[in-house]
């Protein structure tokens, strides 16, 4: 009458210490996962053909939940669904619990710090040296504004460099910006004046409709830009949104004739880059409120890589990308494209709420070397005696 177990074993029971740290650790740097993100993690963990993979399968057999048109998990394509969770809930239920999101401010003095800065770019520098775009040097050494080797720290423009960029093109920088055709509070104009008679307003005509959009451009570390991508907020976009139209050039509007699309024409079409030997067309796609997602950004990174820019070759450098910490940045479908084998990335993450100050301010392009001035820290009591925040 004795019972010696609780039930059944697992089969994910040797995965869930890793998985079980992973949702902490997102806890803990403030992106929490809900349960839709648990169950996509969970199923990411799980590798095809694996012995993970046949256990699993096994155990639903076992059970009259496993089927070859689809499986009963309630999540068509999954091995793992809901029930699933639900027991992985309650086997760490010391450990975890669910509750409502609060939001929070963030500060931006807690993690403008020097320690911050100095752990983060300790982080990428190794992050480089394993993509292969970086090589280290047999010892640090002072450089001035240049990237030319001087004697001491007086002669220097910064801290010591330890490495040295040998595939700026591999090296990638992006962030976005928001924007609206609504012009109702753009009325300074970059501080022009008007005249007009005393105690009147200097008025000027302006659009008051609202379309909001996000743009992103992504250059590379030798200063070339690499692809210009626009989100529009719609759910949809005609051909005619995604080539624009230019009402002042002259054209029919017909569609299939090649004479209207093209810089100056009736089509004019997004920004184009031309990009180590390839010119990529403007990427441009939609979201319900004109914002990034993660499923959006892996697009972003599969349009470059259709253009072969960057051939993946053994031995040979992995192109880097260097982000802000937005969420999108740490969801299942950005970051299973940058792990899959085919198409690698290595990506980084910056510190948080100090975006305009680690962005690469100044660069050489003929060594590389990457030095950045930080305005603000002027003003930073934390970090007096701090001049510069450089990279290599």
């Amino acid at each position: 009458m004795s019972v010696s177990h609780r039930g059944t074993k697992s089969p994910m029971s040797y995965l869930e210490p890793a998985l079980l740290q992973i949702v902490i650790q997102r806890g803990k740097m403030n992106q929490p996962l809900t349960v839709t993100e648990g169950l996509q993690l969970a199923n990411s963990m799980i590798k095809v053909g694996s012995v993970t993979e046949k256990s699993i399968i096994s155990y639903l057999k076992a059970r009259n939940q496993y089927s070859t048109d689809g499986y009963a998990t309630k999540i068509p394509g999954n091995l793992l669904g809901i029930g699933y969770w639900k027991g992985f809930r309650r086997r760490y239920a010391h450990e975890l619990v669910s509750k409502k999101g609060v939001q929070f401010g963030h500060n931006r003095s807690e993690w403008c710090k020097h320690s911050n800065f100095e752990r983060m770019y300790n982080i990428v520098y190794e992050a480089m040296h394993m993509a292969g775009v970086v090589e280290q040097l047999n010892e640090p050494e002072w450089q001035n504004a240049a990237g030319e080797k001087v004697s001491c720290e007086g002669e220097s423009t910064g801290e010591k460099i330890q490495y040295k960029i040998i595939h700026p093109d591999y090296i990638l920088h992006v962030d976005e910006v928001g924007n609206n055709t609504c012009q109702r509070d753009d009325g300074h104009k970059g501080g022009q004046r008007y005249l007009v008679q005393r105690g009147s307003q200097p008025r000027t005509a302006c659009s008051t409709s609202e379309a909001h959009w996000t743009t992103l451009g992504f250059t590379s570390a030798s200063g070339k830009p690499v692809l210009c991508a626009i989100i529009f907020a719609a759910e949809t976009l005609s051909v005619e949104d995604r080539l624009g139209i230019d009402i002042f050039a002259e054209g029919t509007g017909e569609m299939f004739s090649k004479q209207n699309y093209g810089k100056g024409k009736y089509f004019p079409g997004g920004p184009k880059c031309n990009f180590r030997g390839a010119e990529i067309p403007c990427y441009i796609t939609c979201s319900p409120k004109g914002s990034i997602t993660s499923e959006i950004l892996a697009d972003m990174l599969k349009w470059i890589d259709s253009f072969g820019v960057f051939p993946r070759v053994p031995g040979g450098p992995t192109p880097f990308l260097l982000l802000d910490g937005h969420g999108s940045r740490l969801s299942v479908p950005f970051l299973k494209y940058i792990n899959d084998p085919t198409h690698k990335w290595v990506v980084c993450i910056g510190v948080p709420n100090g975006t305009s100050i680690w962005q690469v301010g100044d660069s050489n392009e003929q060594n590389g070397c990457y030095k950045m001035y930080c305005s603000e820290y002027k003003k930073c009591s934390q970090v007096k005696d701090l001049k510069w925040v450089h990279s290599s």
